[in-house]
């Protein structure tokens, strides 16, 4: 059986956490991390797994709400909100000294969110397999 490591009713705190905290990386002035590391674009695939991850969180967030949605529904649902929260802190990085907004960091974003969001239904599914 796969371990349950994050109980459901602590979903909506990881969550908020993992949204502070993007909020405040993306605070720091002249963060560059595509000069760090010299691999091209690499900046987008930190964007996938960062994203990925909240969506992951939010996913098990809404998990406990919305039991009988379609797993389909609650994908749309997470991938939404995580266009808008990239949206949100694109905009926001463009204010912010040394910093600049993507339209590909966007979509780096959503496309992340496709994949967490994907991934819990996933293991969801799977530890529900085990289990019966």
């Amino acid at each position: 059986m796969l371990p349950k490591v994050i109980r459901q009713q602590d979903y909506p705190f990881f969550a908020l956490g993992w949204a502070i905290v993007i909020t405040l990386v993306s605070s720091i002035p002249h963060l560059q991390i595509k000069s760090a590391v010299g691999i091209p674009e690499f900046d987008k695939y930190v964007h996938v797994i960062i994203f990925g991850i909240l969506a992951y969180l939010l996913s098990g967030t809404i998990q406990g709400h919305l039991n009988s949605w379609k797993k389909y529904s609650q994908i749309l649902i997470v991938f939404c909100f995580i266009v808008v929260f990239g949206f949100l802190d694109e905009l926001h990085q463009s204010t912010v000294a040394g910093r600049s907004s993507s339209w590909r960091d966007l979509v780096a974003d959503g496309f992340g969110g496709l994949i967490g969001a994907s991934l819990y239904q996933f293991f969801q599914n799977k530890t529900k397999r085990i289990i019966k």
